[in-house]
């Protein structure tokens, strides 16, 4: 970037982007809404916005920014109702409905010229099609639930991205995996933690997964085993205290695949146990490196989580490897620079 500041547009619940002020880049956030991240205590205070709106509307006006980042709008995502976000995906969806409006608001904006990008959350393997008509000439699109093709991708990161061939998701090079982020200072090492449990287990039954799961833990308590089960919301301290104690946390999918969970339990030192995806999706974990992986729908899980148990030195191996494996990839600040790589990338293939 040299010395030239690089100023970014961001609407998003997390900001990725603020971690990166300290090194030349400037940011103006717009919140749409409380924060994703667990254990993020970021004041939302949208009046303080209204001020600033006419001047973020000009600088839009003007083209005064490198990079605007955009959220995904999904209309039957039932999650986030705060009144903003309803806001937006009415004016999106009313918008992205119309072919005129669409082009006046692409001419207007000057978004030929700044990269954009959409980061999509959505539980979902769906991407936005309402985003995608609204603006057709987005540079990269990057979800959390990226569904793929078996044998049907070029390259894999360290990120856990696949970059697609042309004939999926029609131009499907812009498609890439958006890591879970994390304030990873939330997450105290916990490599001294004693050990008190065996498996640890945590969430809503919102899932058949994790039913299941519920299912084979209470067949492993009456077999010996030390199972620890929360299906209340626990303090966000007492949650990580728990999962800590436990060689082994239960990570079945919920709504969607990716879980906190998933990341969470190798932050303070626990193995996470995850269930096969249904369908293939981009994973940047590995069995019995990063984590464990079983089959939900058969007694593979109990089998998964014996053998673990049975060998404690490969269990703080894999748990040392992914805590340093989410340290690397999964905080806020690595996530807006394997953003700016990406970006980077495609400008040069642009120019080339």
């Amino acid at each position: 970037m040299g010395n030239k500041v690089y100023r970014v547009f961001e609407i998003s619940r997390d900001s990725h982007f603020q971690s990166l002020i300290s090194s030349g880049i400037s940011v103006t956030w717009i919140p749409t809404g409380p924060p994703l991240t667990p254990g993020s205590q970021i004041e939302q205070n949208l009046e303080r916005l209204k001020p600033r709106l006419i001047s973020i509307f000009k600088n839009l006006l003007l083209n005064r920014y490198d990079l605007i980042v955009l959220p995904a709008i999904h209309e039957d995502w039932h999650h986030d109702k705060t009144l903003l976000k309803q806001i937006l995906r009415f004016c999106m969806i009313l918008v992205s409905k119309s072919n005129f409006l669409s082009r006046l608001l692409n001419r207007m904006a000057g978004l030929r010229k700044p990269q954009i990008i959409v980061l999509d959350y959505a539980d979902s393997t769906k991407v936005s099609d309402s985003t995608l008509n609204i603006f057709p000439y987005i540079d990269l699109y990057f979800k959390r639930n990226l569904p793929i093709l078996q044998n049907d991708f070029e390259t894999f990161d360290e990120h856990g991205g696949h970059h697609f061939r042309d004939h999926f998701f029609g131009n499907s090079n812009i498609f890439r995996y958006l890591p879970m982020g994390f304030n990873c200072s939330n997450y105290p090492a916990s490599e001294n933690s004693k050990k008190t449990t065996d498996v640890f287990f945590a969430g809503q039954l919102n899932s058949k997964a994790r039913c299941f799961g519920l299912q084979i833990l209470e067949q492993l308590k009456s077999e010996g085993y030390d199972i620890d089960v929360a299906t209340e919301r626990l303090p966000f301290d007492a949650y990580l205290s728990r999962m800590s104690k436990a060689w082994i946390t239960l990570s079945p999918e919920g709504n969607g695949h990716h879980s906190w969970r998933h990341y969470e339990s190798l932050l303070v030192g626990s193995v996470p146990a995850i269930n096969h995806p249904c369908s293939p999706i981009a994973l940047c974990l590995k069995n019995e490196d990063t984590c464990l992986y079983y089959s939900y729908d058969s007694s593979d899980l109990i089998d998964v989580l014996a053998k673990a148990l049975a060998s404690k030195d490969k269990l703080r191996r894999i748990a040392e490897k992914g805590r340093k494996h989410v340290l690397l990839h999964h905080s806020k600040k690595s996530i807006a620079h394997y953003i700016l790589n990406e970006l980077n990338e495609i400008s040069a293939k642009i120019k080339n």
